[in-house]
């Protein structure tokens, strides 16, 4: 005997609701899983990212230990000095050019800017491979701390009107990470210099006249020439945090501009610090050999 049509309406409804009570299991346990797999994955990720900064310091830490020296400030008037008061300027760094060479024929000298904690080789950029560096370290193993650099071609001279060195925005402010906090606290800058001493045998003081935002596809990254020197660096002293008052005359610079990424991956927002020679000196002495 067959039920009334409301009967089979009633079974019908309580169907619907038993399949849809399902799915909606089914979907709570599907978004669990995924959930659970998204946490794995992210740890994963975490664990690796924090094991390639600790590799990456390790080997820059090294780096520094085995072949540069902080000396007493008083050491360059004693070493190599034909003049009992010859006076310097530069911070007294002894740095083994010759095996810092040896280690890797892409360097070109070293990077000091206390400021941004940036005490690191840096390297020319070989033409065939121009982004090796952003994946490998200054002793060749692959790194996510990459190394600096400067373009293809670069000597160590930087005698071009714009001069360019590369590094990464670590998270753990290794490399150029610390860029990112002076550009966000320009009130923190002590010293407005950073130094290059160049495998040439001499040490490059630029003065810091600005510390900006920009995009990789900008006019900053460019290399401007007679009256539009001084329009670049007026525009960049416009767009920058960070005010040197006491800027002198750059008519004709040699400006160095450190790079850096900025924001999230793939935005191609950057960082720049931007400062000119003031002065070029010869380095004056070697290390001591045992």
């Amino acid at each position: 005997m067959f039920g009334s049509l409301e009967d089979e309406v009633k079974l019908e409804q309580s169907g619907k609701k038993v399949l849809t009570t399902v799915i909606i299991t089914v979907i709570r346990v599907l978004a669990l899983v995924a959930g659970g797999a998204l946490l794995v994955f992210g740890a994963h990720k975490a664990i690796h990212e924090i094991s390639e900064y600790h590799a990456g310091r390790k080997i820059y830490s090294h780096v520094v230990d085995k072949h540069i020296k902080l000396l007493p400030a008083d050491a360059l008037k004693k070493k190599r000095a034909e003049e009992a008061e010859i006076k310097t300027y530069y911070p007294p760094l002894e740095i083994d050019m010759i095996e810092l060479w040896k280690t890797n024929p892409h360097f070109i000298g070293w990077l000091y800017y206390e400021d941004a904690e940036v005490n690191y080789p840096v390297v020319s950029a070989p033409a065939h491979d121009p982004e090796k560096y952003l994946t490998t370290a200054f002793t060749g193993e692959k790194n996510s701390a990459g190394c600096l650099f400067a373009e293809p071609g670069e000597t160590g001279d930087f005698a071009k009107v714009n001069n360019f060195i590369y590094g990464h925005n670590m998270r753990n402010n290794t490399m150029f990470g610390k860029i990112k906090v002076l550009f966000r606290h320009p009130q923190r800058i002590k010293d407005k210099y950073f130094y290059f001493y160049s495998i040439d045998g001499h040490v490059r003081t630029y003065e810091i006249f600005a510390i900006l935002k920009t995009t990789s596809d900008s006019d900053r990254y460019k290399v401007p020439a007679g009256s539009d020197v001084v329009k670049y660096i007026n525009e960049s002293i416009r767009m920058s945090v960070y005010k040197n008052e006491e800027i002198k005359d750059m008519t004709v610079p040699h400006i160095m501009t450190l790079s850096t990424c900025y924001g999230e991956t793939g935005s191609g927002q950057r960082i720049l610090v931007q400062g000119y020679e003031i002065r070029r000196e010869k380095y004056m002495y070697e290390p001591e050999k045992e």
